[in-house]
């Protein structure tokens, strides 16, 4: 089994998944394992192309795109400002089972649709207000 000497640290890393055998050291005595996590900071991604820090970062690169594209939440978000969705772009903001809510419960429109917005459920809209929803398709909100 192959894996990847950790930067800075001591011993060998292994790939999500990969199954490690024979964890017996000299003499058969017990191997210790160290788990060493990496914070993920990306919590949007567009489809199919890359991971972003902000949930409008990752829908203003899908629109740049062009075409009809879709935005995943990678984790809950809170939003301090709206986000916008420019006018006749179509995007798919697919939330999996994360949330998307106002911080602390402001009242702002979390969602400027200017274009055509597609939200995939399952998940959770909280304390949010949509301007011109008689644009958006939506699988949950009613």
């Amino acid at each position: 089994m192959n894996g990847i000497q950790i930067p800075g640290g001591s011993g060998t890393s292994y790939n999500d998944g990969e199954q490690v055998t024979n964890l017996l050291g000299a003499n058969h005595q017990p191997v210790t394992l160290y788990a060493q996590w990496v914070v993920e900071t990306n919590i949007a991604e567009v489809v199919g192309v890359g991971k972003y820090s902000t949930v409008q970062d990752a829908i203003t690169a899908a629109e740049s795109l062009g075409g009809h594209q879709t935005v995943r939440l990678l984790n809950n978000v809170e939003l301090t400002t709206a986000v916008t969705i420019s006018q006749s772009k179509n995007i798919t903001l697919d939330l999996q089972n994360f949330t998307l809510k106002n911080q602390n419960g402001r009242e702002i429109n979390i969602i400027k649709n200017n274009g055509t917005l597609a939200h995939v459920a399952p998940t959770v809209l909280q304390l949010m207000e949509i301007e011109k929803p008689n644009t958006m398709v939506d699988s949950m909100i009613k």
